[in-house]
C-alpha cells in the first residue's frame, strides 16, 4: 500500500489464546471476503459461541512485561445481530479490569489506568453506533494521549475524549479474555476473522490498508490457520518456517518496509497461511480416470511385446524372476 508506510507487528491476540476449530466450541466458518487475488478459497474465521472461553495470561501477549501506552486495538467480525458484549477484557493482577472493547448497539471503549482514571460514568460511549447488526465490519480503535477514535469500515465515527492520568498503565500480571467479562452472562457470539493489539494508533487509521484490505486485494497479513495441521505455502511467496502450529509460511517483506520479518521480533506471532479443509480439497481436486483391468492388461501386454523385440526385460515384469541364460528365449 504505497504511503502507508511499513505496518507496526502486532499482538494476535487469537492466537495466544489458542483460538482454533474444535476447540470450547469454535468452528470455521467462511470470513469477510469470498475470494481474494490469488487464491481460490475465501477468507475463514472462527464462529463461537455462548460456550467459548478463552483467556491467557496477559504478560503472553506481552512477553517484554509492558502495554503500549497508545495503541490500536483491530477487529474483523460479524457479531449476532441484537447482541451486547465484550469482545476483549484485560484484567489487572487485582481483578480490576483495565481495558474492554464492547461490541453491539452504543458500544463502549472501556479503559481505566494504575489511578482508576477514567472514572465508569466516563468512559467513552459510542452512540448511535451498531456494532451487532449481524453483518460483516472492520472495527479499529485508536488510543492516542487522551483521546480514542472509533472507526468502522474504513471511516472515522467518532473521536472522544479519554480522561486517563498522566503516564497511564495497564498491567500485564492478569489475565486476557475473550469474548466476555468476568461475572458478565453476557458473552460474544458471532464470527471473528482477526483480533490485533498493535502499539501504533496510526494503526487503526491504514487498518483497511494494511492489515485488512479490501477483497480485491491480497492479505499483507497472512491469517492464522483454523487447523494446526493445515498450513502450506503460498506459490513462490516466502519459505517455510517451523512454528507452534507447524509449517508456516513468511511472507515477503513490502517494498519499501523495514527489513524485520513479522516472525524475527521479540514476541511476534510466526504468521502462516490458510490451506482449504481437506474435505474442499478434495471437493475441488479432480478424481484420477478411471483405468479398468482389461485396459491394464493390454498396457502390460504391449510394453512386454515391446521388451522382447528390443531384448530388454519389461518395467511390468520387473518382478519376475529372470530366464535362466541356458533356456532359450520362446
Amino acid at each position: 500500500a504505497p504511503g502507508w508506510g511499513c505496518p507496526s507487528v502486532p499482538v494476535d491476540v487469537l492466537r495466544t489464546l489458542g483460538m482454533q476449530a474444535g476447540r470450547d466450541g469454535v468452528s470455521v466458518t467462511a470470513g469477510i471476503c469470498p475470494q481474494r487475488p490469488g487464491t481460490e478459497a475465501p477468507d475463514f474465521a472462527f464462529r463461537v459461541d455462548n460456550s467459548t472461553q478463552l483467556s491467557a495470561p496477559t504478560r503472553q501477549l506481552f512477553p517484554d512485561g509492558s502495554f503500549p501506552e497508545d495503541f490500536s486495538v483491530l477487529a474483523t467480525v460479524r457479531a449476532r445481530r441484537g447482541g451486547q458484549a465484550f469482545l476483549l477484557s484485560i484484567y489487572d493482577e487485582r481483578g480490576v479490569q483495565q481495558l474492554g472493547v464492547e461490541i453491539g448497539l452504543s458500544p463502549v471503549f472501556l479503559y481505566e489506568d494504575q489511578a482508576g482514571r477514567p472514572a465508569p460514568e466516563l468512559y467513552p460511549v459510542f452512540r448511535r453506533v451498531n456494532l451487532a447488526d449481524g453483518r460483516w465490519h472492520r472495527v479499529a480503535l485508536a488510543v492516542e494521549g487522551t483521546n480514542v477514535s472509533l472507526l468502522v469500515d474504513c471511516h472515522l465515527i467518532a473521536t472522544l475524549p479519554l480522561e486517563r492520568g498522566p503516564q497511564p498503565l495497564v498491567s500485564t500480571e492478569g489475565v486476557t479474555i475473550f469474548g466476555a467479562r468476568l461475572l458478565d452472562e453476557e458473552v460474544f457470539e458471532g464470527d471473528v476473522q482477526q483480533l490485533l493489539i498493535v502499539a501504533d494508533p496510526e494503526a487503526a487509521h491504514s487498518y483497511c490498508h494494511l492489515y485488512m484490505p479490501d477483497c480485491d486485494q491480497p492479505l499483507l497479513y497472512p491469517l492464522l490457520a483454523p487447523f494446526p495441521e493445515e498450513v502450506s505455502t503460498q506459490t513462490g511467496k516466502g519459505k517455510k518456517l517451523g512454528g507452534p502450529l507447524g509449517a508456516s509460511t513468511l511472507p515477503d517483506t513490502p517494498q519499501g518496509c523495514c527489513q524485520a520479518s513479522w516472525g524475527e521480533l521479540p514476541g511476534a506471532l510466526t504468521p502462516v497461511f490458510l490451506s482449504p479443509p481437506a474435505s474442499r480439497r478434495a471437493a475441488r481436486s479432480p478424481r484420477p480416470p478411471h483405468v479398468g483391468r482389461a485396459r491394464r492388461e493390454r498396457g502390460r501386454a504391449s510394453a512386454r511385446a515391446r521388451a522382447r523385440r528390443k531384448g530388454t526385460r519389461s518395467c511390468w515384469s520387473s518382478t519376475r524372476p529372470r530366464r535362466p541364460p541356458s533356456q532359450p528365449a520362446r
